[in-house]
């Protein structure tokens, strides 16, 4: 079961997933560092339990700190009712990403896209690394903010989004157009690979492959920052045509 220990995710998630936590423990010599925490769970109706700093410390697995909450792991969303989701909105923005082995990667796209919002993340079922406690304290409580989406077959989930009205954008370092180059302002679902790339069955699925310029002497960006650079312009493109 997954714990936190983030002050400002403990209280998101309290605030935003009240159904997911399990208790909120704290220990008895802290407990004055947590008293805003332990007054917004009694509102919620959040379970917490205050221990000794003895059972405290075992139960928390050595931390340093002095309250955790453990909580269930998110739920995915069905896929089906994502696509209805999508296909009632006016200008989705999506990110499919082919696979993150890396929970540091994992953790920071999810902070990114919880700060700068979209409708949704998809993610293959066997190349994608589980929501660890890693993961979630990465994000900063971004994961609470995001939809996740986790499909068996990434490349027929992309056909599908393409039958609904869909651009499907690939980036790539060695993409045709540079990524400002292109409008981002239509329904949208950008593909980006995992970190050894995009495989060839998804690519397939792409109309087109944008890069983010870079050096040429040193043109490979992390999966993380590819992604909050993307992200960042396609927030910015909408924001400027919305003037």
């Amino acid at each position: 079961m997954p714990y936190l220990f983030d002050k400002e995710e403990i209280l998101e998630t309290i605030e935003k997933r009240p159904s997911s936590v399990r208790r909120l423990y704290v220990e008895r010599e802290k407990v004055y560092l947590a008293y805003k925490i332990i007054e917004i769970a009694k509102k919620k109706g959040v379970q917490f339990k205050i221990l000794p700093e003895v059972a405290f410390k075992k139960k928390a697995k050595g931390s340093e700190l002095h309250f955790f909450l453990e909580v269930e792991p998110k739920d995915y969303i069905d896929p089906e009712i994502f696509l209805d989701h999508v296909r009632k909105k006016e200008d989705p923005v999506i990110f499919a990403f082919d696979g993150i082995y890396d929970p540091q990667n994992f953790g920071n796209i999810l902070r990114s896209a919880g700060c700068l919002e979209i409708d949704g993340i998809v993610l293959p079922k066997d190349r994608t690394c589980p929501i660890t406690e890693k993961v979630m304290e990465i994000s900063k409580g971004g994961y609470e903010k995001v939809n996740l989406i986790r499909v068996v077959n990434l490349p027929r989930f992309i056909e599908e989004l393409k039958t609904i009205g869909l651009s499907i954008l690939g980036l790539d370092e060695r993409g045709e157009k540079r990524i400002y180059e292109v409008d981002l302002t239509q329904p949208l679902c950008l593909v980006l690979g995992r970190e050894d790339g995009i495989r060839a069955l998804t690519r397939k699925k792409c109309d087109l492959f944008l890069r983010i310029p870079t050096s040429e002497s040193f043109p490979s960006l992390n999966l993380a920052t590819s992604f909050a650079i993307a992200l960042y312009e396609v927030k910015r493109q909408r924001s400027s045509s919305s003037v």
